[in-house]
């Protein structure tokens, strides 16, 4: 057996130490292949994350008002390609329960004006921001529930995040019949990229060889919100470092997609991009 009995009074970190040593040497000895490995590693990090790292955020939230026509809804299910959709009153911080899109079957054929029966919109699970993916994922399981509700400091909306979402965290992105493949990053040139906003600031990081300064912030939308102190408009060009970023979709609330271009290349000499 690979995995040896570790000894007991070990600390929480030397056993983390361990336990990666001994993930490499399986991965180097071929005992370990370098998927089985990075599941593991996964499986690590998911330790310190907390929901407010991988939840969908409050603006990208699909959700319906709890008297919308139950035509209307069913539109939405259809056209959003979600099997589970959050029903609130008034507003999007009262979201009152879960609306699986199986418990509507009873009620195919009945007029598409008809409000959706409120008996059928499940109880939902409220969590903090701050809370632990390891023990979200402990409480949905003991639910039997695969979506949580995650709520900031003043009881307001943050995201949501659904059992899938934690999977994805271990064993990488999975594909349904339902999703549609998005590139957050098109190239156009070699010094050129169009970026949808929603990118992680780190993926970015990685592609450019480039450090972002440290800010409340994940996405190239936040960072740019975050620069600037506002939402940029549509057409409007930022220069960051050998940057320039030019806003190509934005609306009053956020930032949609940018271009990015380089204008210094590896050997410090202009791109011509400008």
């Amino acid at each position: 057996m690979f995995f040896r009995r570790l000894k007991n009074g070990h600390s929480a970190g030397r056993l983390e130490e361990e336990i990666q040593d001994l993930i490499d040497l399986g991965s180097e000895s071929g005992v370990i292949t370098s998927n089985e490995g990075e599941m593991i590693q996964s499986i690590f990090e998911l330790g310190d994350t907390v929901a407010r790292e991988i939840m969908v955020p409050r603006i990208s939230i699909v959700a319906a008002p709890a008297d919308l026509p139950l035509g209307q809804i069913i539109t939405m299910i259809m056209q959003k390609g979600h099997t589970r959709l959050p029903i609130y009153e008034n507003e999007i911080d009262r979201i009152i329960g879960v609306l699986h899109a199986k418990d509507l079957l009873p009620y195919w054929g009945r007029s598409l004006e008809d409000p959706l029966p409120r008996e059928i919109i499940r109880t939902p699970i409220f969590v903090p921001e701050s809370k632990r993916v390891v023990d979200l994922l402990a409480e949905l399981r003991a639910q039997k529930s695969h979506m949580a509700i995650i709520i900031d400091e003043y009881g307001g909306t943050a995201g949501l995040i659904t059992l899938e979402d934690i999977i994805e965290e271990i064993v990488g992105e999975i594909h349904d019949e339902y999703d549609q493949e998005e590139d957050l990053i098109v190239p156009v040139d070699e010094y050129t990229f169009l970026v949808d906003a929603r990118l992680n600031i780190e993926e970015l990081e990685d592609l450019l060889k480039i450090e972002f300064p440290e800010g409340d912030y994940e996405t190239v939308g936040g960072f740019l919100t975050d620069l600037t102190g506002r939402v940029p408009q549509e057409s409007e060009r930022i220069e960051y470092a050998d940057l320039l970023i030019t806003i190509l979709s934005a609306d009053e609330r956020k930032i949609n997609q940018v271009e990015v271009k380089r204008l210094v290349d590896s050997r410090g000499l202009s791109t011509g991009t400008a």
